[in-house]
């Protein structure tokens, strides 16, 4: 659709038509501010934008990518995603 000469792009999520300069693009396609903020993360650690569906939350409430993960563990007792510390002797 166009209006005033403007091309609208209909937000993947909520399908609402919006300017492309209000839109995010992922690989999933282009999405508003309120969609990508429901259904996207960006990695606390690396930056990279990943669907939460595929991300993990860490105890603290941080949110971090699956390639992240492996720098982190869970707790049996608590079940807390905690980072890994190496802990040296020095």
């Amino acid at each position: 659709m166009s209006v005033n000469n403007t091309t609208l792009i209909a937000c993947e999520g909520c399908g609402e038509e919006f300017e492309m300069s209000n839109l995010t693009k992922t690989d999933s396609g282009y999405f508003c501010e309120d969609c990508f903020e429901s259904k996207f993360i960006t990695c606390e650690d690396c930056g990279e934008v990943v669907e939460k569906e595929d991300a993990y939350q860490t105890d603290s409430g941080e949110w971090i990518c699956e390639g992240c993960r492996e720098n982190y563990f869970y707790c049996d007792k608590c079940d807390g995603l905690f980072p890994i510390r190496i802990v040296t002797g020095k």
